[in-house]
């Protein structure tokens, strides 16, 4: 087991992670629901070399990140997350650039995309209610026909776009 390399305590607090990022250790919140719990937020303005990625599994009470309330994705960056493990029930927030769900990603909460931001997804599924004020694109014209299982509501805000990719009948 690796010892802790950063511990949060308070709330209010937010981790950044950014591209290239390396932490040797786990990361702690201990704040609970206080002052609005932590957040560890997926950001910065630069794409590693091969793509920024996140593996859902990271997160969770035992995994190397524990204890954080919220999650987000911020800065022009673009970001992948992947896997069906990590905490539950902690909503995510899309605020600028791009979250990308990666094939068979399930995010186990809300998720709100906010103006300026898009969510980007294939195969995948959000347990939870989306909030859509930004641009969700359901699959690419690579690949065409995906599905997004959204198991909540789906709200489209003013200004919020929904741009679904399918293929033509051959």
């Amino acid at each position: 087991a690796s010892a802790n390399a950063i511990e949060f305590t308070g709330g209010a607090n937010q981790l950044i992670l950014h591209a290239g990022s390396v932490i040797d250790g786990n990361v702690v919140s201990t704040s609970g629901s206080t002052n609005g719990g932590d957040k560890l937020t997926l950001g910065g303005d630069v794409d590693a070399n091969g793509g920024n990625t996140f593996d859902l599994a990271l997160s969770g009470s035992s995994a190397q990140y524990r204890g954080f309330t919220k999650f987000s994705k911020e800065g022009i960056s673009a970001w992948t997350v992947s896997g069906t493990g990590g905490a539950s029930g902690h909503a995510w927030t899309v605020e600028s650039g791009t979250l990308a769900l990666a094939e068979q990603t399930a995010l186990t909460s809300a998720v709100s995309i906010q103006s300026g931001a898009e969510l980007n997804a294939g195969n995948a599924t959000i347990n939870g209610n989306v909030t859509n004020i930004g641009l969700l694109s359901i699959g690419s014209s690579a690949a065409a026909n995906t599905t997004l299982a959204i198991t909540g509501d789906y709200t489209q805000g003013a200004g919020g776009l929904l741009a679904i990719s399918l293929s033509s009948a051959s």
